[in-house]
């Protein structure tokens, strides 16, 4: 009998184990397809809700190590050759990792026979036992074994088809019930994947804790929005993904994406205070936009990525157009990684005037691409998509030092007296790579850090207010003044204005444009002009194109401005000629 028990326990055991094997190979393909070993180590760390497992490694197709959890505790995992697998009572289980019909690579489990070893021993002594009390206490054990095999049955279920974070149903259970849905010709569903807008900065800023706490919350509400109409599962990170099969034969898939984006107008209540998280959809129809989960998905993903770039917290339907457009921002993106390092980036100077004097006092600093193939592009036609990447920090990082460089040269050239104004990006700030990138940049270059000036959106100043004061206070320590660029376009201008430790204010283009003698710009100009002045700020205004729009500015009491009625951005030779002329237009 305990040959029996023992056999079908360590089959079972094995079988669990592949099983386990199996779900986190399918979980861990697209970490491994786009390298991402960050993501494939998060993955196999949820193999600790399997207490038997004492390692997960992910190979890759050459061998070498991609991802590797160890289990904590006395039995240390075994990595030799299988017979000191067998003597640490340890069974191996391979999985290949597969993404479509490619092998990307291998995952190893080692799970510990030792519970059974245990398990076993006590029924031997059981057996023994029962030769003198006869057959009933075998039967207890034995149906203590299934009780426990049932149990570990259950929890694996739970771990193979729901999110430990959420308690959403999973990816795997997301494919599931898609490919269950799309066997069925007759039926209508559509899929919507919902990215969360900017959510990598509240993990940076405020921890990972912070950002799980807020997707189980998140989930609960998004739950909530679709269980008249469908399912929501989270497939990993910060995206969610809603199967909606009850939709009214009446209503359009305009209406359900603009249901899925009002689920984030209102902000969550999150550790004392309201919180915005916005979204990003994308949308694809069955059978319309793929016939299998997978195309679905992706087009759905497609749909997102269009949604994030025109403007973020918004909708968009799939269509073919999308996939050419998708394909290009991954190649323009590629190009732009290799255009820092071929040294193709340019940076270009828009002088800031004295709007009283016409004397240039100094200059804004704004990135060029010299493109092999489309001449000179400007910011405006690949910075959303280095934001997107996340390649703006390394951008940012290259435009602070190549400034600093040239205030230097000019230093040494009698124009010590123009300032530089570099745009930061918030991604900069939320990463803690700002002050990293300034300090490296004026250690090199041995510029003069009073000339030298941070312009941050208001968005990127308000994202983690307290956080931000703290860097900011710090550079102002190393000398460096700080503006607030496109000021009055945020939400919170007013209540934070007090506590940002800033020297300038902006005033956005858009208010300049259409600015005359009366209006609602006028009244707006002249309000945040009355603002800095109270506040002793200095004020710049951007986007002065027109006489009347300086004459305005300056009854108002604007003191500096930039914009085309002085000068284009211009390379750096082009901004030592104007600094050596008279006067530029100020009447």
């Amino acid at each position: 009998v305990n040959v029996l028990v023992y056999g079908w326990s360590s089959a079972t055991l094995r079988g669990q184990a592949e099983l386990q094997a199996a779900i986190a190979a399918d979980g861990i393909a697209p970490a491994v397809l786009f390298g991402d070993a960050k993501a494939a180590g998060e993955t196999l760390r949820l193999l600790q809700a399997s207490s038997d497992i004492r390692q997960a490694v992910v190979l890759d197709v050459t061998g070498h190590v991609f991802a590797q959890y160890d289990a904590a505790g006395p039995e240390a995992p075994v990595r030799n050759a299988s017979d000191d697998r067998r003597r640490a009572g340890l069974i191996e289980v391979r999985e290949p990792v597969v993404q479509g019909r490619e092998r990307l690579g291998e995952l190893r489990l080692l799970v510990s026979q030792e519970p059974l070893r245990r398990q076993t021993a006590m029924l031997f002594g059981a057996t023994l036992l029962s030769a003198l009390l006869g057959l009933v206490v075998s039967y207890a054990r034995v149906r203590r074994v299934r009780r426990d095999v049932t149990r570990a049955e259950d929890e694996l279920n739970q771990f193979a088809y729901f999110d430990p974070v959420t308690g959403l149903r999973n990816r795997h259970a997301a494919m599931e019930l898609l490919e269950t849905l799309a066997r069925e010709p007759a039926t209508r569903f559509s899929v919507l994947l919902l990215d969360l807008d900017d959510f990598k900065l509240i993990n940076d800023t405020m921890g990972h804790s912070a950002g799980d706490a807020l997707l189980s919350q998140l989930g609960v509400a998004l739950q909530e929005a679709f269980k008249a109409t469908g399912v929501v599962f989270r497939l990993g990170g910060d995206e969610f993904v809603a199967v909606v099969h009850g939709r009214r034969s009446d209503e359009t898939l305009d209406q359900v994406g603009r249901h899925a984006v009002a689920c984030f107008n209102r902000p969550l209540q999150f550790r004392g205070k309201l919180m915005p998280v916005h979204a990003s959809v994308g949308i694809a129809e069955f059978p319309l936009h793929g016939l299998t989960a997978q195309e679905l998905l992706r087009a759905a993903d497609t749909a997102m990525y269009r949604a994030k770039s025109s403007g973020k917290n918004a909708f968009a339907i799939y269509d073919e157009s999308m996939d050419h457009e998708n394909a290009a921002r991954i190649e323009l993106n590629e190009e732009l990684a290799a255009a820092l390092e071929r040294d193709e980036l340019v940076l270009h100077y828009q002088p800031i005037i004295d709007l009283f004097t016409g004397a240039m006092i100094g200059v804004e600093a704004l990135v060029r691409w010299r493109h092999p193939q489309h001449g000179l592009m400007l910011p405006g036609a690949f910075i959303e998509v280095a934001e997107g990447s996340g390649l703006i920090v390394d951008l940012g990082g290259w435009v602070l030092r190549t400034a600093a460089q040239q205030q230097a040269a000019w230093q040494q050239q009698g124009l010590a007296h123009l300032f530089i104004a570099v745009n930061v990006s918030a991604q900069q700030l939320a990463r803690r790579a700002l002050l990293d990138q300034v300090d490296a940049a004026l250690k090199d270059s041995g510029a003069d850090p009073r000339h030298l000036q941070i312009e941050l959106t208001e968005h990127a100043l308000v994202e983690d207010i307290a956080a931000n004061v703290q860097v900011l206070a710090t550079l102002k320590l190393r000398g460096m003044k700080i503006a607030i660029d496109d000021f009055g376009t945020g939400l919170s201008s007013l209540a934070y204005l007090k506590r940002l430790p800033i020297d300038k204010i902006k005033i956005d283009r858009s208010f300049v444009s259409d600015l005359r003698a009366a209006g609602e710009d006028h009244a707006i100009v002249a309000t945040i002009a009355g603002l800095a002045q109270a506040l002793n700020k200095e004020i710049v205004a951007e986007g002065i194109e027109t006489r009347q729009q300086l004459a305005v500015l300056k009854r108002l009491g604007v003191q500096h401005g930039q914009g085309f009625l002085f000068s284009k951005a211009v390379p750096a030779a082009e901004v030592e000629v104007l600094a050596a002329s008279a006067a530029m237009t100020s009447t």
